[in-house]
């Protein structure tokens, strides 16, 4: 799971920056936070620290005994709520831009 979040931030965030940059109208900051993540992940840095992050979580899944389905449950919303937020971040600013052209329709 975090191995994919790791690409989308590398390889996916870099191509939305560019679209969202076209736009012309301001970023929520849900989105703004996530363009500030998959830059961080664009150095040898952020590489780093997202193949550590995503080692020390698969260690921590495989090792740790995880008993109780309460405890699961709380894992499996953790990652829904990440994904949701994910989510918003890529819809938001196109939202934002339909509603922006909605309002204008003669000046796009």
């Amino acid at each position: 799971m975090m191995f994919v979040l790791l690409a989308i931030f590398v390889f996916v965030v870099p191509r939305l920056t560019t679209v969202y940059t076209d736009f012309g109208t301001p970023l929520p900051l849900v989105t703004t936070l996530m363009i500030a993540v998959g830059r961080f992940m664009q150095t040898p840095l952020g590489w780093l620290c997202g193949v550590v992050v995503a080692f020390g979580v698969a260690a921590v899944a495989s090792f740790a005994p995880i008993r109780g389905r309460w405890l699961r449950l709380a894992l499996v919303v953790l990652f829904a709520l990440l994904i949701l937020g994910l989510a918003l971040a890529v819809l938001l600013p196109m939202l934002n831009l339909m509603e922006s052209i909605s309002k204008n329709p003669g000046k796009m």
